[in-house]
């Protein structure tokens, strides 16, 4: 027996050290708990087991728009498409919010920005998070005429323009903390992330905001915002916060997309306001702006690609090969240390193998704890203290042949480091964008998270990670019977939620 088991540990370490501290497990199947949602990408189990799956909807009226840095600049259109969709545990459907304010590209109807997460605290109340992806102050006219009369600062960029008051979006319930009643559909607002990025931006960089994950833990909402690249830790009663901007990355020798020369257009259409224009997106993927440096040469201007794209990456002093990209940090999750973890998906051109995780303990600072990752969407610990990483794609966005469905992966990285892939790329996930774990135990995910009515929660069949105590619990045979074993006020771990002290 003994040395049966030197054996089998030699070939681990053997297998460890081949694959660079990444191991393959079994393949998972996975089991749709529901489709034909619009984006969705926060959700999360309420404790009498009903599943709230938050969809930022898909925009609308062509009149009301703006340039979005998610869209690489294509302008994003408001409407009345958010909602939330409950989902019991009888598998009975409640829809919520109904008709809540909503931006998406038009006419893709892609990276939508409405109802974007959900969370509960450990009294069972309901809390949530709106997107926004855009410059904050010409989300209504409150805040845009706080942005008008608010000076911007020395070394800090209005990258964005205000738009006149009488055009902004009037999108006044997006890029915001709120608490919900779920029995009324009343939300109380707690905190408003738009106001915040327009007079303190955090990350000191432009100014823009769009809310991306929800935390909830001892009575605090932990918040990333993916356009203001900053980590909130907001206090649920008194709607206190405080901030931390999320370090850019380096990047050398930049890889950037094939460019293609700017095609006519008016130049009241153009959404840059500055004479340069941007083709539409095809068929889902991002658009192509003109005039780009060869490929691993940063932009130097002349009406390059840096141009075209203002904002998203800056040249290094002293170093011409490298770029200063944003964080975008979009994955959020409390670790069993109590310190925020925070996952981020890269700004563009997207770089490969680059993003990071970083670690926010006591002293507040971030700090990397783990690297070597492709556009993390999400992040959540299990019962084990492994650490889910959820990634959109392994490769650039604009690589691929349509954003819907580009192949996506998760992988477990174990409290020694140690990683192990659950579900590799092309194995079923698809551009997917959100990560739960469920009452049983399982796995849960957003799936083909980008565009309207294609959006799926499923769950990983093959994969239990755990109940609360850490031990292995059954793996439900029926839907019907996952959503049951999480009535009745069972204890579970929850989607980024730990009870308070």
């Amino acid at each position: 027996m003994k040395t049966r088991s030197i054996t089998l540990s030699f070939l681990t370490l053997c297998m460890t050290l081949l694959s660079g501290n990444v191991m393959a497990a079994r393949a998972a199947s996975l089991s749709v708990i529901a489709d034909g949602l619009d984006q969705p990408r926060g959700f999360n189990f309420a404790p009498d087991g009903t599943l709230y799956i938050p969809e930022p909807g898909v925009g609308g009226d062509t009149d009301r728009c703006q340039p979005s840095p998610s869209t690489l600049f294509q302008p994003i259109c408001a409407g009345n498409t958010g909602k939330i969709t409950a989902i019991g545990v009888d598998g009975s459907k409640r829809t919520l919010l109904n008709g809540f304010s909503s931006l998406a590209e038009q006419p893709s109807k892609n990276q939508g920005a409405g109802p974007a997460d959900i969370g509960f605290d450990a009294k069972g109340n309901a809390y949530f998070i709106t997107g926004f992806a855009g410059y904050p102050g010409n989300r209504d006219k409150d805040i845009s005429q706080i942005a008008l009369d608010y000076p911007v600062p020395d070394g800090q960029k209005a990258t964005f323009p205000p738009s006149p008051i009488e055009d902004v979006l009037q999108t006044p319930d997006l890029a915001k903390l709120f608490k919900l009643d779920l029995a009324t559909e009343e939300y109380t607002e707690i905190f408003d992330f738009g106001l915040y990025e327009v007079t303190q931006n955090p990350d000191k960089g432009d100014y823009v905001t769009n809310p991306y994950d929800l935390a909830i833990a001892n009575g605090k909402a932990y918040v990333v915002d993916g356009g203001g690249n900053a980590s909130y830790e907001i206090d649920l009663e008194t709607g206190k916060a405080e901030a931390v901007g999320i370090p850019r990355l380096i990047v050398e020798n930049p890889e950037f997309p094939p460019m293609n020369p700017p095609p006519s257009m008016e130049p009241e259409v153009n959404p840059l306001g500055n004479g340069e224009v941007i083709e539409e997106a095809v068929d889902g993927n991002p658009p192509s702006p003109g005039g780009a440096p060869p490929t691993g040469e940063p932009p130097t201007g002349g009406g390059g690609i840096g141009d075209l794209l203002p904002g998203l990456f800056e040249p290094v002093p002293g170093n011409p090969n490298a770029i200063s990209i944003q964080s975008v940090p979009t994955g959020n999750a409390i670790g069993p240390d109590g310190a925020v973890y925070i996952g981020e998906y890269t700004g563009f051109p997207y770089p490969e193998g680059q993003a990071r995780i970083f670690r926010i303990g006591e002293d507040g600072t971030p700090e990397v704890f783990a690297e070597g990752f492709t556009q993390i969407t999400d992040i959540e610990f299990d019962a084990n203290g492994n650490l889910l990483v959820l990634e959109f794609s392994n490769e650039a966005p604009w690589k691929g042949e349509n954003i819907r469905s580009l192949p996506s992966s998760l992988t477990s990285v174990a409290p020694d480091g140690k990683r192990t892939v659950l579900v590799a790329s092309g194995e079923g996930l698809e551009s997917a964008d959100g990560i739960t774990i469920g009452p049983d135990g399982s796995i849960y995910i957003a799936n083909r998270a980008i565009g309207g009515g294609q959006g799926q929660i499923v769950r990983l069949d093959g994969i239990v990670t755990g109940g609360p105590d850490g031990k292995s619990v059954p793996e439900p045979g029926s839907v019907i019977g996952l959503l049951l074993a999480g009535a009745g006020g069972v204890s579970f771990l929850r989607k980024k939620q730990q009870p308070s002290s």
